[in-house]
């Protein structure tokens, strides 16, 4: 019995040496009661070897935002029970019944239509034609089949990444892709790129006062409308921004160092994170008189491209640009959860 005493020695003192101070709690201790017989026939005596409970105090990590904000660390593992309502997404996601009943098996364009759909193109194609008209005084054609090859050489053009490209090397018998001289001459392509429009010109200095980006919005609003009613998000969603390249001369032209085309348009994006569908998107054009001052701009932005998804407890990941307390109070009464950026700056976060 004494050999198995000394065991138990050793044993505590070995696990001692791997316990932090901070872990002992030398105010609490116990009284571990061996029964110990030295010989037959012999009392029991009672050693006691006094130990020190092991107790685990794990630090609280908070921080302090540049807006004042306290933010504290919670131990998520310690919580248990039921998830919360917010937390479980309910909706349906993937193509629409919309979408499912416009595609055809074997018919591509079936898949590109429910889009970009005939009252898109019929727009383009009228109000192209009236520019052509304008500019060169003569009857100018544009039918359904060359625009739809038009389009479809512009998404050929970024699949190749050659929206850069002077537009002779696509077209050069020897370096370039023959998908484009099959599709349609270049005198054809650049005529159209030269005369095409989306809004009839003498409305547009009226419109322009009320919509800055009113010489596309009608056919864009319908895009995006259209996209949202093909497909679903799933649970995860994700928010940021854009530069679209662009030469165009306007108010709301971009200069952004830190992308790789600096100048452009930028847009607000949101997309469904497994699938990477574009759901919704709308252009940055400067100050929003909808936007309260009390308001941060990523927050209104975030609240603004998620206002269609909310209540089906979906997951909404930003940067640190959209990150607030309040925006994430806002999302937890949508019944939307949301994953959060922090960069610490000074200390701060």
């Amino acid at each position: 019995m004494n050999k198995k005493l000394q065991q138990l020695k050793t044993a505590w003192k070995y696990m001692k040496s791997y316990l932090q101070p901070s872990e002992l709690d030398s105010n609490n201790e116990e009284e571990n009661i061996i029964n110990e017989r030295s010989r037959p026939g012999q009392k029991r005596k009672k050693l006691s070897l006094t130990a020190e409970r092991k107790t685990y105090v794990k630090k609280q990590r908070i921080e302090t935002g540049l807006d004042e904000t306290v933010w504290k660390e919670l131990d998520a593992s310690s919580k248990s029970g039921r998830t919360p309502v917010h937390n479980i997404f309910r909706g349906a996601s993937g193509p629409t019944g919309y979408a499912k009943r416009h595609i055809m098996k074997g018919q591509i364009k079936t898949a590109f239509y429910p889009i970009i759909d005939h009252r898109i193109r019929d727009r383009i194609m009228k109000r192209t034609k009236e520019e052509a008209f304008r500019v060169s005084g003569t009857k100018w054609e544009l039918d359904t089949t060359k625009l739809d090859a038009f389009i479809a050489l512009l998404y050929a053009r970024g699949a190749y990444q050659a929206n850069n490209l002077d537009v002779s090397y696509l077209w050069n018998k020897i370096w370039g892709p023959a998908f484009f001289s099959k599709a349609m001459s270049r005198n054809d392509f650049t005529e159209i790129i030269k005369f095409i429009r989306f809004d009839k010109k003498s409305e547009r200095s009226q419109r322009l006062q009320i919509n800055k980006f009113a010489m596309v919005s009608t056919v864009w609003d319908r895009f995006i409308e259209n996209s949202q009613n093909c497909y679903k998000p799933g649970t995860y969603i994700t928010v940021d921004e854009q530069l679209f390249p662009s030469k165009t001369r306007c108010r709301f032209t971009q200069y952004m160092s830190n992308k790789p085309d600096k100048f452009g348009i930028k847009f607000w994006l949101a997309c469904d994170v497994n699938s990477k569908y574009t759901i919704n998107v709308f252009p940055y054009l400067g100050k929003d008189k909808k936007r309260e001052n009390s308001i941060s701009l990523g927050e209104f932005v975030a609240l603004k491209l998620m206002e269609l998804f909310t209540g089906c407890g979906r997951n909404l990941t930003t940067d640190n640009f959209f990150t607030s307390a309040s925006l994430a109070t806002k999302l937890h009464a949508k019944k939307l959860q949301s994953l959060e950026q922090f960069v610490k700056i000074n200390g701060n976060c």
